[in-house]
Protein backbone atom coordinates (compact mmCIF):
# COMPACT_ATOMS: atom_id res chain seq x y z
CA UNK A 1 0.00 0.00 0.00
CA UNK A 2 3.00 2.32 0.39
CA UNK A 3 4.82 2.07 -2.96
CA UNK A 4 2.01 3.53 -5.11
CA UNK A 5 -0.16 5.72 -2.89
CA UNK A 6 -3.84 5.06 -3.52
CA UNK A 7 -3.17 1.64 -5.07
CA UNK A 8 -2.78 -1.90 -3.83
CA UNK A 9 0.46 -3.37 -5.20
CA UNK A 10 0.82 -7.16 -5.53
CA UNK A 11 4.26 -8.60 -6.28
CA UNK A 12 3.85 -11.98 -7.97
CA UNK A 13 5.62 -14.92 -6.34
CA UNK A 14 6.28 -18.44 -7.55
CA UNK A 15 3.10 -20.50 -7.33
CA UNK A 16 -0.18 -21.13 -9.13
CA UNK A 17 -3.66 -22.63 -8.87
CA UNK A 18 -3.31 -24.53 -12.15
CA UNK A 19 -3.88 -28.28 -12.12
CA UNK A 20 -1.93 -29.94 -9.34
CA UNK A 21 -0.23 -26.69 -8.31
CA UNK A 22 -1.91 -25.43 -5.14
CA UNK A 23 0.73 -23.01 -3.96
CA UNK A 24 -0.50 -19.60 -5.18
CA UNK A 25 0.26 -16.70 -2.90
CA UNK A 26 -1.20 -13.17 -2.90
CA UNK A 27 -4.78 -14.22 -3.61
CA UNK A 28 -7.20 -11.66 -2.11
CA UNK A 29 -10.86 -12.74 -1.98
CA UNK A 30 -14.21 -11.71 -0.55
CA UNK A 31 -17.58 -13.55 -0.48
CA UNK A 32 -19.74 -12.95 -3.58
CA UNK A 33 -22.61 -15.43 -3.68
CA UNK A 34 -25.11 -13.40 -5.71
CA UNK A 35 -25.11 -12.32 -9.34
CA UNK A 36 -22.67 -9.45 -9.75
CA UNK A 37 -20.35 -7.28 -11.82
CA UNK A 38 -16.72 -6.91 -10.74
CA UNK A 39 -14.55 -4.22 -12.26
CA UNK A 40 -10.94 -3.29 -11.54
CA UNK A 41 -8.29 -1.12 -13.13
CA UNK A 42 -4.96 -2.92 -12.92
CA UNK A 43 -1.52 -1.75 -14.03
CA UNK A 44 1.32 -4.18 -14.63
CA UNK A 45 4.98 -3.28 -14.08
CA UNK A 46 5.91 -5.10 -17.29
CA UNK A 47 4.66 -7.74 -19.69
CA UNK A 48 4.59 -11.31 -18.37
CA UNK A 49 7.72 -13.14 -19.49
CA UNK A 50 7.25 -16.75 -18.31
CA UNK A 51 4.53 -19.28 -19.07
CA UNK A 52 1.69 -18.93 -16.49
CA UNK A 53 2.95 -15.60 -15.13
CA UNK A 54 -0.32 -13.66 -14.74
CA UNK A 55 -2.56 -11.31 -12.84
CA UNK A 56 -6.20 -10.31 -12.83
CA UNK A 57 -9.61 -11.23 -11.42
CA UNK A 58 -10.59 -14.53 -9.84
CA UNK A 59 -14.02 -16.06 -9.09
CA UNK A 60 -13.12 -18.90 -6.73
CA UNK A 61 -14.80 -21.93 -5.17
CA UNK A 62 -11.61 -23.82 -4.26
CA UNK A 63 -8.20 -24.62 -5.73
CA UNK A 64 -9.76 -27.02 -8.27
CA UNK A 65 -12.80 -24.97 -9.34
CA UNK A 66 -12.64 -21.34 -10.43
CA UNK A 67 -12.94 -18.83 -13.26
CA UNK A 68 -10.30 -16.17 -13.90
CA UNK A 69 -9.87 -13.17 -16.18
CA UNK A 70 -6.16 -12.53 -16.58
CA UNK A 71 -3.31 -10.91 -18.47
CA UNK A 72 -0.86 -13.78 -18.85
CA UNK A 73 1.84 -15.50 -20.87
CA UNK A 74 0.65 -18.76 -22.36
CA UNK A 75 1.35 -21.28 -25.08
CA UNK A 76 -1.77 -21.61 -27.23
CA UNK A 77 -0.80 -24.22 -29.83
CA UNK A 78 -1.09 -22.80 -33.33
CA UNK A 79 -1.49 -19.30 -31.87
CA UNK A 80 1.95 -19.73 -30.37
CA UNK A 81 3.43 -18.41 -27.16
CA UNK A 82 2.46 -14.87 -26.33
CA UNK A 83 0.81 -12.53 -23.90
CA UNK A 84 -2.96 -12.74 -23.79
CA UNK A 85 -6.11 -11.60 -22.08
CA UNK A 86 -7.80 -14.86 -21.16
CA UNK A 87 -11.00 -16.09 -19.60
CA UNK A 88 -9.94 -19.38 -18.04
CA UNK A 89 -11.97 -22.08 -16.30
CA UNK A 90 -10.74 -24.82 -14.01
CA UNK A 91 -13.14 -27.68 -13.21
CA UNK A 92 -12.12 -30.49 -10.88
CA UNK A 93 -8.45 -29.61 -11.38
CA UNK A 94 -8.56 -29.48 -15.19
CA UNK A 95 -7.94 -26.03 -16.69
CA UNK A 96 -8.77 -24.68 -20.14
CA UNK A 97 -9.10 -21.27 -21.82
CA UNK A 98 -12.70 -20.30 -22.66
CA UNK A 99 -11.68 -17.12 -24.54
CA UNK A 100 -8.34 -15.67 -25.63
CA UNK A 101 -7.21 -12.34 -27.10
CA UNK A 102 -3.60 -11.60 -28.06
CA UNK A 103 -2.77 -8.54 -25.95
CA UNK A 104 0.72 -7.51 -27.07
CA UNK A 105 -0.46 -4.82 -29.48
CA UNK A 106 -2.84 -3.33 -26.93
CA UNK A 107 -0.45 -3.40 -23.98
CA UNK A 108 2.85 -2.42 -25.62
CA UNK A 109 2.79 1.27 -24.67
CA UNK A 110 0.74 1.27 -21.46
CA UNK A 111 0.43 -1.72 -19.15
CA UNK A 112 -2.92 -0.60 -17.67
CA UNK A 113 -6.21 -2.35 -18.37
CA UNK A 114 -9.70 -2.35 -16.88
CA UNK A 115 -11.07 -5.85 -16.41
CA UNK A 116 -14.78 -6.53 -15.90
CA UNK A 117 -16.21 -9.92 -14.97
CA UNK A 118 -19.95 -10.51 -14.80
CA UNK A 119 -21.67 -13.44 -13.08
CA UNK A 120 -25.27 -14.30 -13.91
CA UNK A 121 -26.24 -17.69 -12.55
CA UNK A 122 -23.59 -20.08 -13.84
CA UNK A 123 -22.67 -17.77 -16.74
CA UNK A 124 -19.44 -15.75 -16.47
CA UNK A 125 -18.77 -13.03 -19.06
CA UNK A 126 -15.46 -11.19 -19.39
CA UNK A 127 -14.71 -7.73 -20.79
CA UNK A 128 -11.66 -5.49 -21.05
CA UNK A 129 -11.14 -1.78 -21.70
CA UNK A 130 -8.20 0.59 -22.09
CA UNK A 131 -10.13 3.66 -20.93
CA UNK A 132 -12.78 2.27 -18.58
CA UNK A 133 -15.58 3.57 -20.80
CA UNK A 134 -15.64 1.46 -23.96
CA UNK A 135 -15.51 -2.25 -23.15
CA UNK A 136 -14.70 -5.11 -25.52
CA UNK A 137 -16.28 -8.51 -25.00
CA UNK A 138 -13.64 -11.19 -24.45
CA UNK A 139 -16.02 -14.11 -24.09
CA UNK A 140 -18.37 -16.12 -21.85
CA UNK A 141 -18.35 -19.50 -20.20
CA UNK A 142 -20.49 -21.61 -17.89
CA UNK A 143 -19.16 -22.78 -14.56
CA UNK A 144 -21.11 -23.99 -11.54
CA UNK A 145 -19.25 -22.72 -8.49
CA UNK A 146 -20.45 -23.03 -4.88
CA UNK A 147 -19.79 -20.50 -2.12
CA UNK A 148 -18.15 -18.16 -4.63
CA UNK A 149 -15.51 -15.67 -3.56
CA UNK A 150 -14.14 -13.04 -5.91
CA UNK A 151 -11.00 -10.93 -5.87
CA UNK A 152 -7.54 -10.20 -7.22
CA UNK A 153 -4.39 -12.24 -7.64
CA UNK A 154 -0.98 -12.23 -9.31
CA UNK A 155 1.37 -15.21 -9.62
CA UNK A 156 4.64 -16.14 -11.32
CA UNK A 157 3.43 -19.65 -12.14
CA UNK A 158 4.59 -22.98 -10.83
CA UNK A 159 7.46 -24.91 -12.44
CA UNK A 160 5.65 -28.18 -11.64
CA UNK A 161 2.49 -27.28 -13.60
CA UNK A 162 4.42 -25.44 -16.33
CA UNK A 163 6.46 -28.53 -17.19
CA UNK A 164 3.57 -31.02 -17.19
CA UNK A 165 1.93 -32.44 -20.27
CA UNK A 166 2.98 -34.28 -23.40
CA UNK A 167 3.60 -31.08 -25.31
CA UNK A 168 5.08 -29.03 -22.48
CA UNK A 169 6.69 -25.87 -23.78
CA UNK A 170 9.89 -24.72 -22.16
CA UNK A 171 11.09 -21.16 -22.50
CA UNK A 172 14.62 -20.03 -21.63
CA UNK A 173 15.30 -19.46 -17.96
CA UNK A 174 14.34 -15.99 -16.80
CA UNK A 175 17.17 -13.55 -16.28
CA UNK A 176 17.66 -13.18 -12.53
CA UNK A 177 18.17 -9.44 -12.99
CA UNK A 178 14.70 -9.02 -14.53
CA UNK A 179 12.45 -6.89 -12.31
CA UNK A 180 9.60 -8.65 -10.51
CA UNK A 181 6.20 -8.95 -12.14
CA UNK A 182 3.91 -6.60 -10.22
CA UNK A 183 0.25 -5.67 -10.49
CA UNK A 184 -1.17 -2.54 -8.91
CA UNK A 185 -4.90 -2.08 -8.47
CA UNK A 186 -6.38 1.43 -8.61
CA UNK A 187 -9.84 0.23 -7.61
CA UNK A 188 -11.88 -2.93 -7.15
CA UNK A 189 -15.65 -2.49 -7.42
CA UNK A 190 -18.16 -5.26 -6.90
CA UNK A 191 -21.83 -4.52 -7.46
CA UNK A 192 -24.86 -6.75 -7.26
CA UNK A 193 -26.70 -7.50 -10.49
CA UNK A 194 -29.47 -5.08 -9.51
CA UNK A 195 -27.17 -2.04 -9.55
CA UNK A 196 -26.53 -0.22 -12.82
CA UNK A 197 -22.94 0.16 -14.00
CA UNK A 198 -21.88 3.57 -15.35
Amino acid sequence: LEKNRGSLLITAEEGDLKGEAKDAKNVLLQPANTDWFVESKVTFSRAPSEIDQQGGLLAYQDDDNFVKLVYDRANRGFQGTGNYFELVVEREGSQYPAATFEADGLMDWDKSIVFRLEKKGSRYTAYYSKDGNEFELLGSTDAVLADVQVGLFAVDGSPASRDRGRFAFREPQRDASEPPFEMSCDYFNIRSRGQKLP
